[in-house]
């Protein structure tokens, strides 16, 4: 989203947090504005003109009800679940040629809708995709992880075979076979619990669950107290939720094991964008460094688990208890050791690809300048709503 002007647009870049990842691309955004509309319009209430509102003079609340009123009755229900479905019916991660066709769609659509200067452009971006990838455990006992999330007869998109299996964005590639270690959430503090009583991490897999503070799998992944040269790999498991029986289909697939988690693990926190354009546009020619250089590259493969394919794991591991508070939902007693031997291969292309982000410009009489809309962030929808609020007082 990029905003250029005064007056309102100065308002705009003071409230909103821009920031730019050349590997988004259009669809997200239409898809997440056109469910909030849908949401805000369900939930509208009739409100009084009158009614203050803190911070406004009576006539600017006036003014501040009806302009609420009338972008709260923009929204259909019925097109928010027709282009819901249009976006969802098949899988499209980026670069791929699904993506391709739904940003054309998304731009016929803003042209139909009057947007001025709509505009496909192409950026060239180091993308990762897997060629294949595996886990198993090859003692004490023998496992297979599936890797793959249930299928169920109510949700037949669920059953696509083009829904990919689990995997990182950017992990590296390698084929690993080490002993596996515990290691909580993978947090600073719980490496150094680890190191005070002895135990290393180096040549070791480390598996650990997604937690708070450092949720973020980039960070769990780079820690540096973890000995960045001393893991080769590292597995990510989904924690357990307890789900009702009587909660509907929607909710209840969470609790079933299966579902990984999604998303590339690049260290994007200290470099953004394209590891290879580091501050500069991914256009095509643009100069380039080589991956090995790039600092927000992972050096190391990583893999997302469910913590059903997690749970064979941790329960044949026959080492020192973890302490309480390491202790999880599962029914069985977290070890941080044991002698669970897994072997983890991922094959990951890691190649420049095309991708595509939507742009189209709104003008008013009223507005100070021209403003910028650009489809590719994933942010970008709460913007979007301000700027469509804006051109209502054109």
């Amino acid at each position: 989203m990029l905003v250029r002007g005064n007056g309102i647009a100065h308002f705009l870049e003071n409230e909103i947090k821009m920031r730019l990842l050349s590997g988004s691309l259009a669809v997200s955004i239409i898809c997440l504005l056109i469910l909030t509309f849908a949401l805000s319009a369900q939930l509208r209430q009739e409100t009084s003109p009158t009614i203050p509102i803190l911070g406004f003079t009576l006539p600017h609340a006036a003014a501040e009800h009806d302009l609420e009123s009338t972008f709260q009755s923009i929204p259909s229900q019925e097109k928010a679940r027709e282009w819901h479905r249009t976006f969802t019916a098949e899988p499209h991660p980026a670069a791929s040629e699904r993506n391709n066709q739904l940003a054309d769609f998304v731009a016929d659509q803003w042209r139909k809708q009057g947007w001025e200067e709509v505009a496909l452009r192409r950026y060239d971006v180091l993308h990762s995709r897997p060629r294949s990838v595996s886990l198993e455990m090859t003692a004490p006992v023998q496992f297979t992880a599936s890797l793959r999330e249930d299928a169920y007869d109510v949700d037949p998109d669920t059953k696509n075979p083009a829904v990919s299996g689990s995997y990182f964005g950017y992990s590296a590639s390698g084929d690993v076979t080490a002993e596996l270690i515990y290691a909580h959430s993978g947090n600073p503090e719980d490496y150094d619990l680890l190191r005070k009583n002895g135990i290393s991490v180096k040549g070791k897999i480390v598996l650990v669950r997604y937690s708070n503070p450092y949720s973020y799998r980039g960070f769990q992944s780079l820690n540096r107290r973890a000995g960045r040269r001393g893991r080769p790999a590292h597995l990510f498991r989904s924690r357990r939720r307890r789900f009702d029986a009587r909660q509907s289909f929607s909710r209840r697939p969470m609790g079933s094991g299966k579902p990984h988690q999604r998303g590339a693990i690049t260290y994007d926190y200290i470099v953004p964008g394209d590891p290879t354009t580091p501050g500069w546009a991914s256009i095509e020619g643009a100069e380039r460094i080589a991956p090995s250089e790039a600092r927000s590259l992972p050096k190391i493969p990583a893999l997302p688990l469910s913590w059903r394919d997690a749970k064979p794991l941790l329960e044949n591991m026959n080492g020192t208890e973890a302490p309480k508070d390491w202790q999880g939902a599962l029914p069985i007693t977290y070890r941080i050791t044991g002698s669970v031997k897994v072997h983890l291969r991922v094959d990951m292309d890691t190649s420049l690809q095309p991708y595509t982000v939507v742009e189209a410009r709104i003008r008013g009489s009223e507005l100070p300048d021209e403003w910028v809309l650009l489809g590719n962030h994933r942010d970008a929808w709460c913007t979007a709503a301000w700027i469509l609020r804006a051109a209502l007082l054109r």
